[in-house]
């Protein structure tokens, strides 16, 4: 080997040397750059292991307390021709086959759905009879209500009760038993309201109409008020 060739090599050998004792100097900016995002990392993990929030994670699931369950309260209509619980004297040998009566459901549970089952009893004798049901769509505070009773069904010179429920709760069921059930522990969400159809002449003598109201405490063994609506 020349003596040319080992005095380069002992060279780059010295370089080598220096260049670990003293590392190049590097600006200030570059420094901050490389430091700033170690920092932030750094913070980042610190305050997911440690943070007042320890342990929790984006995948913990986050629990709500469930809305309290409000009751449906059934409302007289603005203006209402039949308040709740007042006799109605209808006459079925009208024109007009079907008598209408409107109220209103107000429920603070918004979004819930709402069914309404009715039901027109004639005799207390005749167990469990059938029975409508009506949906009731969610989004409104109150919720308007019409139901329509056919009065060529009525018997002449018969007291009737009409029985309204509405509740959120109710079984997906039409059967006549399962006109007002609800599951154990929703018993609280049922609205319940009555009124008493008197079929025959409106026109009757007072003692006629008497009789007929009489006729009505024996309607499923309610008693009923004294308070009467004379409906064309």
């Amino acid at each position: 080997m020349s003596r040319r060739t080992t005095r380069s090599r002992l060279a780059k050998v010295m370089n080598i040397r220096e260049l670990h004792a003293n590392p190049p100097q590097v600006g200030l900016g570059s420094a901050l750059a490389s430091w700033v995002p170690r920092m932030v990392l750094r913070t980042l993990l610190v305050g997911l292991v440690s943070g007042p929030c320890a342990g929790c994670l984006v995948t913990d699931e986050i629990m709500f307390e469930n809305e309290p369950n409000f009751p449906p309260v059934i409302l007289d209509a603005p203006s209402p021709t039949a308040p709740i619980g007042s006799h109605v004297w209808i006459d079925s040998s009208a024109d007009v086959k079907t008598w209408p009566l409107s109220v209103r459901v107000r429920d603070k549970n918004i979004n819930q759905p709402l069914v309404a089952h009715w039901r027109v009893v004639a005799d207390a004798e005749r167990k469990d009879p059938s029975f409508e049901p009506l949906n009731l769509p969610p989004g409104l505070l109150v919720r308007d209500l019409k139901i329509l009773v056919q009065t060529e069904a009525l018997e002449l010179g018969t007291c009737h009760k009409l029985e309204l429920v509405v509740s959120g709760s109710f079984f997906k069921k039409v059967d006549p038993a399962y006109f007002e059930a609800v599951p154990d522990g929703a018993e609280d969400d049922v609205a319940k309201a009555v009124w008493w159809l008197l079929e025959g002449d409106m026109h009757a003598s007072a003692e006629e109409k008497a009789r007929l109201i009489d006729t009505c405490n024996a309607v499923n063994g309610v008693v009923a008020s004294d308070s009467v609506v004379d409906q064309p």
